[in-house]
């Protein structure tokens, strides 16, 4: 029992010091206390795009990205305005929305003249991966420039941001001022569990067994506040892709697309994957955001906070909460893909249409354990998924606010599998979509319960195994610690190893989760280890006890590590060595030229089991002696022998190889085996590669992991032919040539197994590490495969053969590289099957190999009188067999030595053979012989002499005398002939006896060509030579003479043995001459001015030159055309030329300097009145000039009205707008104004208490006012008039009825008796919103509605269905009319009734299907024609319905948001159900798909407008050209304040009953217009039925009726005795 309380105790220490973990940063918010600052982000003028082939911007004019090249081709120099001063604030932060910066730091930048280069951190290839760096304040300046470049791989900017932080003592100064962040606080936080409101400042536990928490911040008036942000920190989708999933969830955006969204149509900032935005009013007060947590898991360590931002870009950020724990009664969990690498999918063509990855998941999942599952991810655009097979459906539920917003897709939990999951993605539509790191998540949602969860967590297992020996001193400690119900707190966990609190590492989920611990330092040998764990769940459930359990460690480790795979990949001046061990230890090299191993060693303490350490600054093509140590933990040193390798020969030309020595050549070959675990050796015919199993050896992207033979290279021309052994027996395997310019950039051609039965030939091509198959063809190749690959600059021809001999060609493929390496690979992947396969040869045909798997030979050769044995003596040897070679001299020779593959002077020597070797065998003897040497000369003299070293009278046998031929000037040798032959002037003899050797040497001649190049138009000049003779010998005098033509200089001689700029040169014969003589037209300037008379800073005209040429040749002639500008005239020519003609010409002769003068004209306006009136002309001005525009406006006098124009206008249009191009001579006519007054803008403003109502309106003239009113068409509740005549009218209803709905008409006429009414108007003194609930269960449209056929045609339609109203738009050809709701106006055919401007919820049901794409039926919420909401259903393709909603104010329209509903037909989606909330400037749209379906919110937004008609609508707009005919039908339209509880059920049936009996009707309810009836009349006992009266009339006791408004009868019953009467036919005859 003491032992367990001391254990107790400890742990509650323990405890006590447990911390937390760093934060991590994410995206551009990570501030945890307060913090204040300004943002500035980049205008996206300055995003120009990508760039050109000529390294310039692609979109010099803006867009919503930039792609920086590379440094000295295409960086981007980005500007950035900051117009405050920050020079006393406290620091400065950039932030880069980045997109595939995924290749080795690619993106560079430095800020102004900062030589700092900073380097965002890497992402991945289909990603975004926001980076946010500090930079000093010092760099930045008021206008800062950007430098960005690529130095790998392209990337994408789509956002760049500065931020400023500051505070009281380091003030931001704004226009000399301190800047002042908006003010807030965050104040509540309530879980809809209980609707307990907590300070938002307390932390602790939240239950969310609901989904759903509501926080609440707090503004006070004048705060500042345009905007407020919600953040939470939590464990969740790591939606920042940076490593972390526990974070500040949010992603900052600029207000650009798709970074964001135009400021103007998104106020609220462009920050996604937080909680949520609202608008702050200036006013202040109370805001709530609710935070949907369906896809949250139950976890400890959350906080809140609010960002807030001022329309000057000033932010208060801060401070976060206390921790709170998320806990529900029952799990919430996550499961990622390990390692998921981002996809592509389409992408014009480049990537796969379907890619499927494997989604692992619990061998225990079981379905019923849960209640919903949901998909998580980051996408692109929307691809489609398929879990198992299933159909394709789009990856998130709605289209999302932003393309890269968080997608979540509801998942049918029954489709998830135990274990390992196919999860497929489909391409869909445009260029492509991608599915961004770090891929797919999927969240399980246990079975939601209402009782709490009591229940501790529990030890499941443990490894090592309780009371485990020989246990590793460096084991890993692993609890298995699960939970079944809310989960485990992972913060709560407490461990201690042997005594000391560890800190453990997490994996899996809170019900069943891994908590693992390895030691850094060895645990004690031969000792029994103590573990202990402790821990709780998220609603506090604790272990009642610890958990302890022990194990004993192994004895002390007195064994040295194993060195194995050890292989060594060389350049021309490095080498990497790497090998394995088999515990971890660390790494050292010694290495030298000798076995001395003379060099610095290179070494790493850290202890590793794979080791890797580089070798600098190595000779060239040099062998190396090296020899490795590690030594473990416990100082136990494992050391090789000495081994040796060889660098690399400089790059240059392919050398060939068939691979058939014994030792693998290093001073060409590398042997790159990435993963280890692929052995090569050579056959003695080839190299053999075994690629195992199980693990995929591809070549794709940046992973290069195929083991392969490469050579280093110079980039080159070539025509390589490659020889493979082997059959490709099963599918994915591959063997080919890998042409390589670096890790990211490189081609692979080779051969791939589909199935045993077809192989195909592939070409895959990696640009920036964007690998992308261009070239697929089934071959007919079994076994062996030959491959050739011919390169010609950027062409690739690439054939493949069956026997090495007939090639069929498979492509041409162009493909720019600089190449660096080449060499076969041997491969698999898909299913990675075991591969060994053996490369036969590597020819280059510029290397060709004479005889290919050439035997090993061993060829010595004797020099002098001796002979030579070998043991043993054979023709050919085997690969590393040794042979002894004896040397014997015949009598009188003594042997000298070997030379060649051997050396020295032993008699008997051995040789070891791994290839054919050379060997000499030198004897010699004491006798002298003579060298005797003569010269021949053919010519005139003595052609040369001749050198002998040594020169002596006589020489031993085998003695090398030089011979070296000296020709005399002007001769040259010839060769030599007698006992020695050979043409090099310098000969080496080998002395065999007395030799008498001939030097021969012949007179030279020399050749003169001459030539003339010339720069102009002409020959420019002769050349003369004197003397003329066909050759020259050595010294002969010749002159050469050049003379340029008139206009023309000579700038000198060039070719070979002239030079200078002499026009004559005098030469001494003494080489082949060509002399160039360069002749260049003299060049003159022609400059042409224009002088413009008229206004300061304007241009008269153009004048061109034909040609237009920097200068001009000598009598080059030169048409000059002047073309005067409109508004001017062409005076003449001046300085040089004369003359008036628009065209003329001149010789260049000399340099000419012209002018072109050019007189502005001037023009007038008259304007005259015919009629009582005059005109206005604005400008009044002296005269006016070509392009001026003027308005002419005729003012009628009282009682008349312009007409229309006369003169250079005729129409009547006023007031009109004249560009002028002349005079204008224009006369308005004016006549009597026969217009009549007209009525606008009636509104009525119910007063409080809803008796009174005051009317206005306006007219276009002064007129009198009346109002006539009432609950009718008939205006029966009086009429009230005012006589003064006004344009603004006013009038007073009193007396009305509260909650009453009201008709009035409008009348007023001027002072001309013209007279005006308006149409029937409507409103309410309801105290609500007025809006009135309808069924469209009557017989006629009720009065409240106005129908409006907005384009007044014949064929729209509104219609009456008993219980449903139908509204039909017409289809037609390019040429019939749209029925939109846009910027352009409402031409949808609607029907619409009153509102007042108070704040309500809508509900339409729409029984109608869409069948033709972008036909529409919706809610329409109306200001005027001008302002207005739009919420609708729609379609663009098969089996998708849109859920819509759109703003319009004026012209500027807002969509926002589109939700996408899948669904199997048109059919399922009937009926269609929209409610619209309206909270004060808050709208809310709700949709729900069928009857059993359930209400999804779509979108909430802000728009304030004053809500005058509401109402529902059907249109159509074209699709693809074509405009559908369409038919909404409308079951229902309430104010759910005051829906109609039994619907269609506007008429009723009363029946009176005289007698005794009873009636039924059938259907027994309320009824709608035109539904039938059936009343069945049923007497009782002893009665009997007599007949119907009333508004049913007839005897038959069943009727039935066709429902037109209420119906009243009667049916009567009468006793039997009145009922029965006897007749009796007479008959008469």
């Amino acid at each position: 029992m003491k032992r367990y309380v001391m254990v107790l105790v400890v742990l509650i220490g323990v405890l006590v010091g447990l911390g937390r973990a760093p934060e991590a940063k994410a995206g551009i918010f990570t501030a945890n206390g307060e913090v204040t600052y300004k943002e500035y982000w980049m205008p996206h003028s300055q995003f120009t795009g990508g760039c050109t082939d000529a390294g310039l911007p692609e979109d010099p004019n803006g867009s919503w990205y930039v792609e920086p090249g590379v440094l000295n081709k295409c960086p981007k120099m980005m500007q950035i305005n900051i117009p405050d001063n920050f020079s006393g604030a406290l620091k400065a932060e950039v932030y880069l929305d980045l997109w595939r910066n995924y290749d080795s730091h690619s993106a560079h930048f430095r800020v102004g003249n900062n030589p700092t280069v900073y380097t965002p951190d890497t992402g991945s290839d289909w990603s975004r991966s926001p980076w946010v760096g500090e930079i000093p304040l010092s760099s930045l300046q008021q206008t800062t420039t950007f430098t960005f470049w690529a130095e790998h791989g392209l990337y994408h900017i789509h956002d760049i941001a500065v931020r400023i932080y500051y505070d009281d003592t380091h003030p931001l100064l704004v226009n000399g001022s301190p800047a002042t962040a908006p003010d807030g606080e965050l104040t509540i936080i309530k879980s809809l569990d209980d609707n307990v409101e907590v300070p938002a400042n307390t932390g602790g536990l939240l239950l969310v067994n609901k989904d759903q928490l509501t926080l609440r911040a707090q503004f006070a008036p004048g705060s500042g506040a345009k905007y407020v942000e919600f953040h939470a920190y939590y464990d969740g989708y790591d939606d920042d892709n940076d490593g972390v999933s526990r974070d500040w969830h949010n992603i900052g955006r600029n207000n650009w697309w798709p970074g964001g969204y135009d400021a103007s149509t998104h106020p609220n900032g462009g920050t996604i994957n937080h909680i949520g935005t609202a608008a702050v009013l200036a006013a202040g007060g109370t805001i709530s955001k609710d935070w949907n947590l369906r896809y949250i898991i139950n976890q400890p360590g959350v906080k809140f906070k609010i960002r807030i931002v001022a329309t000057d870009g000033n932010v208060r950020e801060g401070p976060a909460t206390p921790e709170y724990t998320l806990a529900r009664y029952y799990p919430t969990v996550y499961y990622t893909i390990p390692g998921f690498t981002d996809i592509g999918l389409h992408m014009s063509g480049t990537q796969a249409d379907t890619v499927a990855v494997t989604f692992p998941l619990p061998a225990d999942y079981s379905p019923i354990d849960y209640s919903a599952a949901y998909l998580l991810g980051m996408y692109w655009k929307r691809p489609k998924f398929s879990f198992n097979g299933t159909s394709p459906a789009y990856i998130s539920e709605g289209a999302a606010a932003d393309e890269w917003e968080l997608g979540v897709r509801t998942l049918n939990k029954t489709v998830l599998l135990p274990g390992n999951n196919s999860l497929a993605y489909f391409y869909t539509t445009g260029i492509g979509q991608f599915v961004e790191e770090p891929g797919p998540m999927i969240v399980l949602k246990g079975n939601s319960t209402d009782a709490p969860d009591i229940a501790p967590p529990y030890v499941a297992s443990r490894l090592p195994a309780p009371n485990s020996v020989d246990v590793d001193v460096f084991t890993n400690i692993t609890i298995q610690f699960r939970d079944l119900g809310t989960g485990v707190n992972r913060d709560s966990i407490i461990m201690s190893v042997n005594g000391n609190k560890v800190t453990p590492v997490f994996s899996g989920t809170a019900n069943n989760l891994s908590v693992s611990y390895v030691p850094t330092q060895p645990l004690p040998a031969n000792t029994q280890i103590p573990v202990t764990f402790y821990g709780c769940d998220l609603l506090g459930n604790c272990m009642t006890t610890a958990d302890v359990f022990s194990f004993t460690t192994e004895p002390p480790d007195l064994t040295p590590p194993q060195i194995t795979n050890i292989n060594v990949v060389t350049t021309d001046s490095q080498a990497t060595v790497t090998w394995t061990t088999n515990e971890a230890a660390s790494s050292k090299v010694e290495y030298g030229l000798t076995q001395a191993l003379e060099k610095p060693l290179v070494s790493d303490d850290n202890l590793v089991l794979k080791h890797s350490l580089v070798l600098p600054g190595l000779q060239t093509e040099s062998t190396y002696y090296y020899r490795l140590t590690s030594v473990d933990y416990n100082n136990n040193a494992g050391t090789t022998t000495i081994l040796t390798f060889k660098t690399k020969r400089t790059p240059g030309a392919l050398i060939s190889d068939d691979f058939s020595a014994c030792e693998l050549d290093s001073s060409v070959w590398s042997y790159l085996n990435p993963l280890g675990d692929a052995p090569m050796v050579l056959t003695g015919t080839g190299a053999q590669i075994a690629v195992p199993a199980g693990t995929g050896h591809d070549l794709w992207r940046s992973n290069l992991d195929a083991p392969r033979l490469m050579q280093y290279v110079a980039n080159q021309d070539f025509d390589v032919k490659v020889k493979f052994e082997k059959p490709l027996a099963q599918k994915t395997k591959s063997i080919g040539l890998l042409v390589q310019q670096d890790a990211a950039n490189y081609l692979r051609i080779g051969f791939q197994s589909e199935n045993s039965n077809v192989i195909s030939l592939v070409v895959a091509n990696t640009v920036s590490g964007n690998s992308t198959v261009v070239f697929t063809t089934p071959v007919g190749i079994t076994a062996p495969s030959y491959l050739r690959v011919n390169r010609t600059g950027d062409i690739w021809n690439i054939q493949y053969s069956t026997d090495g001999t007939n090639w069929t060609l498979a492509t041409d493929y162009v493909r720019a590289m600089v190449m660096s390496q080449i060499g076969p690979y041997v491969g698999n992947t898909g299913t990675d099957p075991a591969h060994v396969n053996v490369i036969d040869y590597f020819i280059s045909q510029s290397d060709p190999i004479a005889v290919e798997d050439p035997p090993i030979e061993l060829n010595v050769t004797k020099v002098g009188q001796g002979t030579v044995t070998r043991d043993p003596d054979k023709a050919s040897y085997g690969c590393n067999e040794t042979v002894t070679l004896t040397a014997a001299p015949a009598p009188d020779w003594t042997f000298q030595g070997w030379s060649g593959a051997l050396s020295g002077g032993e008699l008997v020597k051995t040789i070891n053979l791994t290839k054919s070797e050379n060997v000499t065998a030198t004897f010699t003897n004491s006798t002298l012989y003579t060298v005797n040497v003569n010269v021949t000369s053919n010519g005139d003299g003595v052609g040369g002499t001749v050198t002998k070293s040594p020169d002596a009278a006589g020489y031993v046998y085998g003695t090398n005398v030089t011979l070296t031929a000296t020709p005399t000037p002007g001769w040259s040798f010839v060769g030599w002939s007698g006992g020695y032959t050979g043409t090099d002037p310098v000969a080496v003899v080998s002395v065999t006896g007395n030799m008498n050797i001939t030097a021969t040497f012949d007179q030279d001649e020399y050749t003169l060509d001459t030539l003339i190049i010339t720069e102009g138009v002409g020959l420019g000049g002769t050349i003369t030579v004197e003397p003329v003779q066909p050759t020259y010998l050595y010294g002969e005098a010749v002159t050469i003479t050049v003379t340029p033509e008139l206009g023309w200089t000579f700038t000198g001689w060039e070719g070979e043995g002239v030079s200078g700029t002499d026009p004559v040169l005098h030469l001494s014969m003494s080489q082949n001459v060509v002399a160039i003589a360069r002749l260049v037209q003299n060049q003159y300037d022609l400059t042409v001015d224009i002088v413009s008379n008229s206004e300061v800073g304007q241009v008269g005209g153009v004048v061109t030159k034909d040609p237009d040429q920097p200068t001009y040749g000598h009598g080059q002639v030169v048409t000059l055309q002047a073309a005067p500008a409109n508004g001017w005239v062409f005076d003449g020519w001046g300085g040089d030329l004369t003359g008036t003609e628009l065209t003329t010409t001149v010789e260049m002769v000399s340099d000419k300097s012209i002018t072109a003068e050019f007189t502005q004209q001037h023009y007038t306006v008259t304007a005259t009145a015919q009629g009582a009136g005059h005109v206005n002309v604005t400008p009044v001005k002296e005269y006016y000039l070509y392009g001026d525009i003027v308005t002419l406006t005729p003012v009628p006098d009282s009682g008349m009205e312009f007409v229309i124009w006369t003169g250079d206008i005729s129409n009547d249009v006023a007031p009109a707008v004249v560009v002028m191009e002349g005079n204008l001579t224009v006369e308005a006519v004016f006549g009597i104004d026969t217009t009549p007054i007209e009525i606008s803008n009636p509104d009525v403003e119910v007063l409080p208490g809803g008796t009174t109502a005051r009317v206005t309106w306006t007219t276009d003239v002064p007129g009198t006012s009346q109002v006539d009113y009432g609950e009718d068409v008939d205006y029966l509740g009086g009429t009230v008039t005012k006589d003064a005549l006004v344009t603004a009218h006013e009038v007073i209803l009193t007396g009305l009825s509260p909650e009453t709905f009201y008709h009035y008409k409008l009348t007023s006429v001027d002072g001309f008796g013209h007279l005006v009414e308006s149409d029937d108007l409507s409103f309410s003194t309801s105290a609500s919103s007025g809006i009135f609930s309808d069924d469209f269960a009557a017989c006629e449209v009720d009065s409240r509605w106005t129908w409006v056929n907005p384009l007044d045609e014949d064929n729209v339609q509104l219609s009456l269905r008993g219980d449903q109203i139908a509204i039909t738009v017409p289809g037609g050809d390019a040429t019939a009319p749209a029925h939109n709701v846009w910027t352009t106006g409402i031409d949808a055919p609607r029907l619409m009734q009153p509102s007042n401007d108070t704040d309500f919820t809508v509900e339409a049901k729409f029984d109608s299907a869409i069948e033709g794409f972008l036909a529409m039926q919706g809610i329409l919420i109306q200001q005027d024609e001008d302002t207005f909401l739009r919420f609708e259903f729609h379609a663009r393709q098969a089996n998708e319905i849109n859920v819509y909603a759109v703003t319009i104010d004026g012209d500027q329209a807002k969509p926002r948001k589109t939700t996408v509903v899948p669904i199997a037909d048109s059919s399922a989606s009937v009926p269609m159900y929209m409610r619209i909330v309206r909270t004060g400037a808050k709208w809310e749209q709700w949709y729900k798909m069928g009857q059993a379906g359930e209400w999804v919110k779509s979108v909430d937004f802000e728009f304030a407008v004053e809500v005058n008609q509401v109402g529902v609508y059907a249109g159509n707009t074209r699709f693809k050209g074509n405009l559908p005919t369409h038919t909404a039908v409308v079951d229902y339209f309430f104010n759910t304040a005051s829906p109609i509880t039994a619907e269609d059920s506007r008429y009723t049936i009363n029946v009176d009953i005289t007698g005794s009996g009873a009636v039924t009707r059938n259907p027994n309810q309320g009824y709608y217009c035109g539904q039938q009836v059936t009343l069945r009349a049923v007497p009782a006992a002893g009665w009997i039925f007599r007949g119907w009266t009333g508004d049913a009339t007839g005897s038959n006791p069943v009727r039935t009726v066709t429902v037109a408004g209420d119906i009243n009868l009667t049916a009567e019953f009468v006793a039997s005795s009145e009922g029965y009467k006897l007749v009796v036919p007479v008959i008469l005859r």
